[in-house]
């Protein structure tokens, strides 16, 4: 590489980690390329091939959902199998909560929830199994409300807080019926 093409690249890096403002960082591109910019096209097909591969593994993370639910039918009564199973889709989606969280995305958000609604569904099958129906799965989808309120409110995500406040509501109403 010759030089210039090192000083647009390291400006290029720049402007893409904003570590200048836009138009600083425009100005110096403008300057070392003799003022006709560099060609868009790399960026533009880069970009939209990244956006495409976050969304079809954005789609495949939200089809772990029903895949718990159909986990929970094809291993019923069989414990060990469940754990195993359930262990590995919340790994996949904390690595992926790990990634989004890392990269500061929206996305970071649709790997939570999934995380506590897999959680719940998994930890629930687990305990019915187990011990049936009766105290112990109650005080396990209680503490699973609490546990999203208390998340909600240390991390400051409302929509946890939310969603657990109405799951103890329905869960209140459903004891109560």
């Amino acid at each position: 590489m010759n030089k210039e093409k090192v000083i647009l690249e390291e400006i290029k890096y720049w402007k893409k980690n904003q570590l200048l403002p836009d138009h600083y960082c425009d100005f110096l591109i403008a300057l070392y390329t003799y003022g006709e910019g560099l060609p868009e096209e790399t960026q533009e097909k880069s970009s939209s091939k990244f956006h495409i591969g976050i969304l079809l593994d954005l789609l495949l993370l939200v089809l772990l959902l029903p895949l718990s639910f159909l986990l929970v039918q094809l291993f019923s009564n069989q414990t060990f199998f469940q754990v195993l199973s359930f262990s590995v889709i919340l790994l996949i989606v904390g690595g992926h909560w790990y990634y989004f969280h890392q990269k500061q995305s929206i996305y970071r958000h649709i790997a939570i929830v999934l995380f506590m609604l897999i959680g719940l569904i998994g930890s629930t099958a687990i305990v019915y199994d187990l011990l049936g129906t009766g105290f112990w799965l109650n005080t396990l989808i209680a503490l699973h409300g609490v546990g999203w309120v208390v998340v909600g409110y240390l991390k400051k995500m409302y929509y946890l807080i939310a969603s657990g406040l109405i799951a103890m509501l329905l869960f209140i109403v459903l004891i109560v019926i």
